[in-house]
Parts: C-alpha cells; structure tokens; sequence
C-alpha cells in the first residue's frame, strides 16, 4: 500500500530550455502586462510610508526562475520613481522554495536593473524576513499554491478519499471541503507573515487565479483533470500502481471569489483596498496550440509530479498530454468564463 503523506509544492521547471518554466509562461506575461496600470495606481495612491524614505523594499514571493518576475519588479519601480521623484534605492528580494533553480534566475536578471538583488529561499506560507523590513510585497501566479494537499483526501478510510483523482473533481462535496480548509489555513499564515514583515502603510499586491462564486471549477484545474487522466490510463498500462495515483493530490487551489473576501474580511492586519478583475489585452485563443498549453502546465507542475512518480515521467505525460488537449481542445479554445484573474490590493493596517 502507497503511504499517503499529501503532496507538497516543488519549484517550477528550472533551467532556460523548451522545457523549462522560463519558456513557458506566457499566460502569466500576459497577466503581468495586464496588472501594470493597477500597480501603478495602487503605489500612487495607497502606500503610505512617509514622504522621504531613502531606500524600499521589495518582495517578489514565489518569483519562480524568470523573467516574468523582473517584468513585475519592474512595473513596482517604475511606480515608485513616479510617487517619489528623487534618488531611491531599491532592493529586492525574490523568494521561492529552496530548490528553485536561483542560479538561473539571477543569471538572467537584466543588465541594466536598477536594484540590488538578493534571493531568499523557503515558504511564504511562512515568515521569510525581520520584522516591519519590506515596503512593498508582490506575487503573481502563486498563491493557489498550498503548502501542501490535504492529507484526507489520500485516506482510504477518509470520507473525502480522492480516489483516481488528481484534484477536486467537482461535485464531491468532502474533498472540495478538504482543500478549502487547508487553503483557508495557509493563506491566513501568509497573511499573519505578511503582517510581521511588511510596514504599517505598506502593501501586498496579489495578482492569481480565482472562480467566479458557483463555479466548480476553473479551465486551469480542468487542464490538471486532464493530466490526472493521463496518470490513471499509464496506471491501467501497468506503468505503476494505482495507487500512486490514489495516493497523490495537486497541492492546489482556485478559490471562489466568496471564499477570499471571507478569508481577507477576517484578517485585522490588513486592510482589502482593491479586489478587482484584471483587464488584459485582447489575445487569440486559437494561438495556444496544444503543445504549447502541454508546455505550460508541465512546466508548472513537473517537478511536483516527478517526486511522486519519477524523473521519467514528464516526458512520458507529454505525448498523452497533448492528445488528450486535441480531443477537449474545443473547451479550452472559446471565451472562457470560468475563471477570474483577480488583482488584490492590501494595506498594512497601523500597528
């Protein structure tokens, strides 16, 4: 029998190769772009940390390997320059899990940045830095990212036992339960860390991925479906046993738009100042061809996927991946309502 532990998250695809995150994340681009004005007006008008300070802070929290993150960063700074109009320096800490590729991100990290860089590895579900330290933190494209699965959901004799499934599925009411609660854990802890590290009028920029209320799913966590699908037809193969996939749940979750505003409105230590969709440029559909949306999703998730059922595996998903995107293509191709990328804007609150 598979030991159930509930998987943890692991870093994005290092490396600059095809497959490597750094060349498969044009969707969070295209989100990073759309972001750009609400940044702007959020530092212009909401952060709150006297009228001279001589240095700012940074933190970029799940900043992956690149380069969307510089792009981020630099939209900050430019902000900054614009409300505060004389010499600042800047530094910015970019945060990710220990074993994200930082040897990539910081060799690609443009000549003419005007920052000093420094990396900082572990969990942002909890604390990462000295107290009242960071000015602005940022993260875009992370914070559906649990600290781990729910452990039930790998229990046999759990109610909430996610047989054959990969994430929830749906309908099943336990499970859904089961991820809920655990991301309702780890976001107050990133908001209690948040709260240590950030200064009283500082702010936290939050840009992701979230259900309209009603929703049971977004076309995001159909897409993670269709790789659990693949898993179980290698399964019935005799590829592995079954139970490896009984066993293993995606460390992930879209909330409802519902459920973050009870999970934000409940915090005292920051106030919610902005909880807006993002509006981002009109963009073809039909451009991202089943290769590349292959790209993107194992990019993001291979690492997870290799610890529990081996290096091998993503090449191996990939063929299977891509056909089975080929005969749902048309669900992922139309306008799509089923999710929301929501810009977040909180305040700290007077300590």
């Amino acid at each position: 029998m598979v030991e159930s532990t509930g998987a943890e998250a692991y870093p994005m695809q290092g490396g600059d190769g095809t497959s490597s995150y750094a060349k498969n994340s044009a969707y969070q681009k295209w989100v990073v772009d759309g972001a750009k004005p609400m940044i702007l007006d959020a530092i212009a008008r909401h952060l709150d940390v006297g009228s001279g300070p001589s240095k700012i802070v940074i933190a970029d929290l799940g900043c992956s390997t690149g380069p969307n993150t510089f792009f981020s960063v630099e939209n900050i700074i430019e902000a900054l320059e614009l409300k505060y109009q004389h010499g600042l320096e800047f530094q910015v800490l970019f945060n990710d899990h220990v074993a994200n590729d930082f040897n990539n991100l910081f060799k690609t990290i443009p000549r003419a940045a005007r920052y000093y860089a420094a990396g900082v590895p572990g969990s942002f579900h909890g604390r990462l830095f000295p107290e009242s330290s960071v000015h602005v933190a940022h993260s875009t494209y992370s914070l559906h990212w649990l600290s781990r699965a729910p452990l039930e959901i790998s229990d046999p004799n759990s109610p909430a036992w996610n047989k054959g499934r990969i994430l929830w599925p749906g309908k099943e009411e336990e499970v859904i339960k089961s991820y809920l609660s655990q991301y309702t854990k780890d976001m107050e802890s990133f908001l209690s860390a948040r709260a240590k590290e950030v200064f009283s009028g500082g702010l936290v920029m939050i840009s992701f991925n979230v259900r309209p209320n009603g929703a049971l799913h977004t076309s995001q966590s159909a897409l993670y479906n269709l790789i659990g699908a693949c898993l179980m037809d290698m399964a019935s193969e005799g590829a592995f046993a079954e139970e490896k996939v009984d066993s293993f749940n995606l460390p992930i979750y879209f909330p409802t738009i519902g459920e973050l505003e009870g999970i934000l409105n409940k915090n005292d230590f920051f106030s919610v100042e902005k909880l807006e969709p993002i509006e981002k440029a009109p963009v073809d559909m039909g451009a991202f061809t089943s290769s590349l949306v292959a790209g993107a999703v194992l990019a993001a998730l291979g690492a997870t996927i290799e610890e529990q059922f081996g290096r091998d595996i993503v090449e191996n998903l990939r063929p299977r991946f891509i056909k089975k995107l080929e005969q749902y293509g048309h669900t992922f191709s139309k306008k799509d309502d089923s999710y929301i990328d929501l810009f977040i804007l909180l305040k700290r609150k007077d300590c």
